[in-house]
């Protein structure tokens, strides 16, 4: 959940960003709501339920009514209907994302493997423990270079296919920044975590 500016107030105002626990099964967002935007349009993003997108009624009810959902899936789904090279370009990307992702899980198991053997081996700390820290480097330096490949990855899709700059993509930020202009906060629930961070970098949300 991010908390902004509403329209016309300080810009020197620092933006929140609160972290709330599953909502399943205990409600929180309300409490916060109330607390920290109690007035105003809240722009809600539900993008990684995906299909389910607008099944919103609970976290609405949370918002007291209050919520404009952006409606990213949707909007997303439109836009590669319309547009089918930067549709054929997004399934390209997310088929070598998947590949490079399997090769990650692959070489991370085996050095979470590597970190445990060291880590259980009996014996001077004063040996063991600069080589246990060296094997959970690596793990670190894995991560770290997944990362780094990922975003080399999105970035040359961003850059060969510019989907910002497209008019299909451009159309649906426009009205997008419209609600944002006009919103107190911004709520952003789970689901697919993958499908929501597409959705964002698609619309250059980032």
């Amino acid at each position: 959940m991010r908390q902004g500016q509403a329209s016309g107030t300080d810009s020197s105002a620092a933006t929140r960003v609160v972290l709330l626990g599953p909502q399943r099964y205990e409600r929180t967002l309300r409490p916060v709501a109330d607390e920290l935007f109690p007035e105003g349009p809240v722009a809600t993003v539900t993008a990684g339920w995906q299909e389910w997108e607008r099944d919103d009624k609970a976290l609405d009810r949370d918002l007291d009514g209050r919520s404009v959902n952006l409606e990213l899936y949707r909007r997303a789904e439109q836009v590669f209907l319309a547009d089918q090279e930067l549709a054929k370009a997004h399934r390209h990307l997310q088929t070598r994302l998947r590949l490079l992702k399997k090769a990650y899980h692959t070489r991370l198991e085996l050095a979470y493997r590597a970190w445990e053997a060291v880590d259980r081996l009996p014996g001077d700390d004063g040996v063991l423990g600069p080589e246990r820290e060296a094997a959970f480097q690596a793990i670190r330096e894995l991560d770290a270079r997944h990362i780094d490949r990922v975003s080399e990855l999105r970035a040359e899709f961003e850059r060969r296919l510019r989907p910002t700059e497209r008019d299909g993509v451009a159309r649906q930020r426009a009205e997008m920044e419209k609600i944002l202009r006009g919103s107190v906060a911004v709520v952003i629930e789970g689901g697919h975590v993958p499908v929501l961070l597409n959705r964002f970098h698609i619309f250059g949300l980032t």
